[in-house]
């Protein structure tokens, strides 16, 4: 075989598109290297496949037989054809049959031979090509097949190793989740213990906190009642301050009418007094309602103490002007007995000048005792009060006779019971009407007979029912005339109103308690036909002992404005056991056709109007106009006299209310009647 039929054979190995990766080892499939790419095809299978074999294009193996399988052929083998010297081309190998005759030339036999030499050449040529070739394809299959042998044992030293690293690695998986699962285990035994340790510890916590936290309540409940008991204390002595506060201004006031015959105070003074009240009061009031500190108490006291010293101080210089008073008075009766002494002198020196005129005087005296004798006998006290509202305050009494005497019929030890459930009705608040509508209807369920808070009992006869209802009738009357601000008289009219539309007879006990602290308000006045002193107006009246003008003319104002207050509320009501403006206008009309009282008389009539005068003037309209007029033009100018005394501040204080309703002919509605009529 030529070195060149070699060469053109290697070269067609290395050049075929099919086995130009046959010497390579394989890679694995991915998106850069699929499965059909021609780098994962192998060329050793077509190793001895002579068809996939590119040979040359002029090669030929001289023989064309289709039953020889020469169709496997490929023609690009040329590069292991040798060049031939006499020709470029090689001549086909014609197989001749048996049956068929070999074409003789008619010409030279020497030509002939030299051609069938010729062709004889060409074949012996044309069999040691085909057995080089021949040659090369053993050796390229032995080749190819040593390769593709030791690329499969390759494949199985790797598939073996891969196979050992495989369990190798399978193995340590197994011992590591062996280790991971023993670490878990421990771990899970751990936290439980962990845990349940946790869980004592814990419940051993909550143990000894509860015990504490129990430790701690008990405290809080043994110092909150220990507060309590003191704010207790506080409260009383901070109340029996005030009503020792209160009594010393009114005896102050007293003091100083006596002395300077004014009805009030200088504007400091009197601002003091009433800065202190109202504080002290708003205390009180609220102290039910709110939790009071003890600085607030301390504040209070040192008010109280305060207000103590002014008045004090006052009082002093009070009783040093009484005395110096006093003092004037015995000088001024030593010389007014001088004179008289004097005067009987000059009478015994005319006496005999003047005998017939004295003994007529003597006899007109004698005539005048007899008479007013005779009138004494007659009356016995010297008043004659009308019959008409004398029997109507006779017939209240009468009506009312059995809850006065309910008291007498109590049993043993239920007196004290009674006063308790009766005691919400004396502790209503100024600022929430929510806590008063609360004490309503306490109140309201008391009355029906049930156990509002256990403990306390309930109602459980009439007796019982008429002693209680006479008990908060006086309360309320009580709390309403007494306090020194107007709310708190508002807020008493309206749980009086508030309870009379459900008992109506709570409307006659408060009348009868009213008209016995004030007799103004149904006209019972003394006889004014025989001359009689101020004081024992006032007494018939009936002033207390020890109660100075000014205090008296005060309790009058409180109850006429209570009145009016509480006819103004009925007057919003629907079903009312009052009808508030015939009683009001009938009031209005006694006092004017009746001679004044000073201190009393405009001291009523302006509380009244204060709190019922525009209700009336929107009931009688025209005929209330003229009544304020005939006020303002006809009484006070003719009763002048009423200026006397503590009357002087009430009598201008009138006349200038019925002068502003002259010029706007209208009464303003008093605030706190809107706030209370619901």
């Amino acid at each position: 075989m030529s070195e060149g039929t070699l060469q053109g054979v290697l070269s067609a190995l290395r050049n075929s598109s099919r086995l130009q990766h046959w010497d390579k080892p394989p890679r694995e499939f991915g998106p850069d290297n699929p499965e059909d790419s021609s780098y994962n095809r192998n060329g050793l299978k077509d190793v001895g496949d002579l068809t996939k074999i590119n040979f040359s294009r002029g090669f030929s193996f001289g023989i064309n037989d289709n039953n020889d399988g020469d169709d496997d052929r490929d023609d690009n083998n040329e590069k292991c054809k040798p060049e031939d010297t006499w020709t470029s081309t090689t001549p086909d190998i014609v197989r001749l049959e048996e049956t068929q005759e070999v074409y003789e030339p008619a010409g030279s036999d020497a030509l002939y031979i030299a051609r069938r030499a010729r062709e004889q050449y060409q074949l012996e040529l044309q069999l040691q090509e085909f057995a080089i070739e021949n040659e090369c394809r053993q050796k390229a299959k032995e080749r190819s097949k040593a390769r593709h042998d030791a690329y499969i044992s390759k494949l199985q030293e790797i598939h073996q190793q891969s196979e050992k690293e495989w369990t190798l690695l399978l193995l340590r998986r197994d011992e590591k989740l062996a280790h991971e699962e023993d670490q878990l285990r421990k771990r899970h035994q751990e936290t439980e213990q962990a845990v349940t340790q946790c869980k004592n510890e814990y419940n051993l916590y909550i143990a000894q906190r509860s015990s504490e936290l129990v430790d701690a309540c008990e405290r809080a409940q043994r110092q909150e009642a220990e507060e309590a008991n003191m704010r207790r204390l506080h409260l009383n002595n901070l109340q029996n301050s005030y009503t020792n506060f209160v009594s010393h201004v009114s005896q102050m006031r007293e003091l100083y009418k006596e002395v300077d015959g004014g009805e009030s105070l200088d504007t400091e003074t009197e601002s003091l007094l009433n800065q202190t009240v109202t504080q002290v009061e708003d205390l009180l009031n609220n102290s039910h309602t709110s939790t009071t500190t003890q600085e607030q108490f301390d504040k209070a006291q040192a008010t109280l103490q305060q207000g103590f010293m002014s008045i004090k101080e006052i009082t002093q210089v009070l009783s040093m002007k009484k005395e110096e008073k006093v003092k004037l008075e015995q000088e001024k009766a030593a010389q007014e007995a001088n004179k008289a002494k004097a005067l009987q002198q000059q009478q015994q020196q005319q006496q005999q000048q003047q005998q017939q005129q004295q003994q007529q005087q003597q006899q007109q005296t004698v005539q005048s005792e007899g008479i007013e004798e005779q009138t004494l006998d007659q009356t016995g006290t010297g008043v004659e009060p009308p019959r008409d509202n004398l029997a109507r305050f006779i017939e209240l009494r009468e009506k009312v006779q059995p809850f006065l005497n309910a008291k007498d019929t109590l049993a043993r030890g239920r007196e004290m019971k009674l006063r308790q459930l009766a005691k919400p009705a004396s502790q209503l608040s100024i600022t929430d009407q929510f806590i008063n509508r609360n004490i309503l209807q306490h109140i309201l369920s008391t009355l029906a007979g049930r156990e509002v808070e256990r403990g306390k009992g309930s109602i459980s006869n009439p007796s019982e029912l008429l002693y209680v209802k006479n008990l908060m009738a006086s309360n309320i009357l009580k709390q309403g005339t007494t306090s020194l601000n107007r709310a708190t008289t508002a807020v008493y009219s309206w749980l009086l109103v508030n309870l009379s539309l459900t008992h109506p007879d709570m409307v006659s006990l408060f009348l009868y308690y009213l008209y016995s602290e004030c007799l103004g308000l149904i006209s019972v006045l003394p006889d004014r036909s025989q001359p009689h002193s101020l004081e024992y107006l006032h007494q018939e009246l009936g002033r207390r002992d020890q109660e100075g003008e000014g205090a008296f003319s005060t309790r009058n104002g409180n109850c006429a404005y209570v009145y009016g207050l509480v006819l103004a509320l009925f007057s919003k009501k629907k079903g009312a056991p009052e009808q508030a403006p015939v009683r009001g206008w009938e009031l209005l009309a006694k006092i004017l056709s009746s001679p004044p009282i000073p201190c009393i008389t405009c001291e009523i009539i302006l509380n009244f109007l204060k709190a019922f005068g525009h209700t009336l003037q929107e009931t009688y309209g025209k005929q209330f106009v003229k009544m304020m007029i005939y006020l303002s033009r006809v009484y006070l100018p003719q009763h002048e006299q009423m200026k006397e005394g503590a009357g002087a501040p009430s009598f201008v204080m009138l006349q200038t209310l019925v002068r502003d309703f002259e010029s706007g002919r209208k009464l303003q509605q008093d605030p706190i009647v809107d706030r209370y009529k619901n």
